[in-house]
């Protein structure tokens, strides 16, 4: 404003007027950089003490180490409770400022505060976009409030000055700037209460003595297992039932199946007449909403392939948010235990058997490596690393897999896919009536070379060419399959799960059967291993 005019406005104070209009704007710009230099060292200044402050609650808390980065969340927790505290603190004497420089303005800001936050409690109480964003984004939803109000307190101004009785212009201009310091601090307030809110049992932990670190029940699992309560689970799953049958269920009768999959509800559903006769009988599986992608993922495969030794797949429904199915288990038992060897075999055979569809294998292949890509050189260098520390003879079997890596992929390559269902367990999988076993759950299935998924051991590695010669009678594809390649997948598959679980030691006792399906002699022989 001073270098916009020839000498100095007169609604600046008036001791301005004696000072030299040059030395002002000198003294003001030095004024400034000092400010700036202030504030910097300021924000410096609170950090350090907020992390001493941390440091020092931890060491008179005397607790052990309770979680990862503990002394990095202890740090920004006691940050975020200083400066929200310094947050209303500031945004008190900015309402004290305006209310007697601009009282109007006040006057305008306040009414407006009250109506947005009684409109926003309002639509909180309603389950819509208002409530998620709040849930979620809070910062953003405020963020946009904030920046509504500072419109309408800047056109009431522009409006004043034109029509009413306004202030002087430094008036208005000082408090515009302290109104939007304070829309900015209600934003940020809100942010950090939040992280003080997410973090709040973490934090009573590290700084009271008489807290201990609990588990919270997050909202989804709290929604997913308030719907396995009764009678709610009742009505839902008739709600279900209705949309897929396309007719009313009333009497059902709900048990728990046990397979064994964290975060999917499994029930056996029975339908009974007046009679007492069953009408009815179905598997509904509820998903929670961490398994969400597991979900699509099954019923992607259960749509596509319906030759597979699985449930049919009646209907796929939303019960408030999560995935549920709904399959037909009236031809399907479970068995005795005592036959999931036997059980396993005619699965893999199976499952061999079964040709996936082009547009399956293409919209998997588009998502999801193979599996001569995931044993890449990585792997080996790794390997390698751990094998160096073990033995020589480890190392040279190492160096002699490397070496054959290129036929190795190609072998692999040569295979036909078959799907994998990693989840094939005693409890998950069932007998029909006329005798053939299936699969009840498919979430983490895959598309893999013939021979990934069937176990290693030594009486299992004995089996394989049974299985195979049994699978090759249901597909012409696998009729050219030599057994040592279909053993390579087996093997390569279990060398990458056990380098992906760090278990390299275990995966080096393979090296030597792998070179033994590759056509290169080990140096120890097999049944040493």
């Amino acid at each position: 404003m001073l270098l916009g005019s020839d000498r100095v406005p007169r609604y600046f104070p008036d001791f301005f007027s004696g000072i030299d209009r040059d030395l002002l704007i000198v003294s003001l710009s030095v004024l400034a950089v000092c400010f700036y230099f202030l504030h910097s060292f300021s924000e410096k200044l609170v950090v350090y003490g907020s992390g001493r402050g941390a440091d020092s609650l931890l060491e008179r808390s005397q607790k052990m180490t309770l979680f990862e980065n503990q002394t990095e969340i202890a740090r920004q927790g006691f940050q975020r409770y200083s400066r929200s505290l310094s947050s209303v603190i500031l945004i008190f004497i900015i309402s004290i400022g305006l209310c007697w420089l601009y009282y109007d303005l006040f006057l305008v800001l306040s009414i407006y505060s009250l109506v947005s936050f009684s409109l926003l409690a309002l639509l909180y109480s309603y389950r819509g976009r208002v409530k998620t964003g709040l849930d979620e984004v809070p910062g953003k939803v405020v963020g946009t409030v904030t920046g509504v109000g500072f419109l309408i307190a800047f056109s009431y101004i522009v409006t004043d000055f034109l029509w009413g009785s306004p202030p002087s212009l430094l008036v208005a201009i000082i408090s515009l700037i302290l109104m939007r310091q304070g829309f900015s601090r209600v934003s940020g307030l809100v942010l950090d209460l939040r992280g003080l809110y997410l973090q709040r049992l973490k934090l009573n932990a590290l700084f009271f003595h008489g807290h201990v670190l609990v588990g919270e029940a997050k909202k989804h699992e709290t929604n997913f297992w308030s719907l396995l309560e009764s009678p709610r689970r009742e009505k839902w799953i008739c709600d279900v039932l209705n949309v897929v049958f396309n007719r009313s269920f009333c009497d059902i009768k709900v048990n728990w199946l046990q397979v064994g999959v964290s975060d999917v509800a499994f029930f056996h559903v029975e339908e009974v007449d007046q009679k007492g006769h069953l009408r009815e009988e179905c598997l509904v599986k509820l998903f929670s909403i961490k398994k969400s992608s597991l979900a699509r993922h099954e019923a992607t495969l259960l749509t596509d392939e319906c030759s597979l030794p699985s449930l049919p797949l009646l209907g796929v429904e939303d019960i408030q948010g999560l995935h549920c199915h709904i399959l037909d288990i009236s031809r399907a038992n479970q068995f005795s235990k005592d036959q999931f060897s036997e059980a396993r075999n005619k699965m893999f055979s199976r499952l061999a058997s079964v040709s996936p569809s082009t547009s399956l294998v293409s919209r998997y292949s588009r998502s999801h490596p193979p599996l001569w890509e995931r044993v890449d050189n990585r792997v080996f260098s790794r390997l390698r690393t751990v094998a160096e520390m073990l033995n020589v003879e480890s190392v040279e079997r190492v160096e002699k897999i490397i070496a054959l890596q290129p036929e190795i992929i190609d072998r692999l390559k040569s295979l036909p896919l078959v799907v994998v269902n990693p989840d094939i367990g005693p409890n998950s999988i069932f007998q029909d009536d006329v005798g053939e076993f299936i699969a009840v759950h498919w979430g983490r299935w895959a598309l893999e070379p013939l021979g990934a998924g069937w176990p290693v051991g030594p009486k299992q590695l004995e089996c394989l060419g049974e299985v195979l010669s049994e699978a090759k009678r249901g597909r012409k594809a696998l009729l050219d399959v030599a057994e040592k390649d279909v053993c390579l997948a087996t093997l390569m598959y279990e060398l990458e799960k056990l380098c992906v679980r760090q278990q390299f030691a275990s995966a080096l006792d393979l090296v030597p059967l792998i070179l033994d399906c590759v056509g290169t002699p080990s140096a120890v022989p097999q049944e040493t291993v």
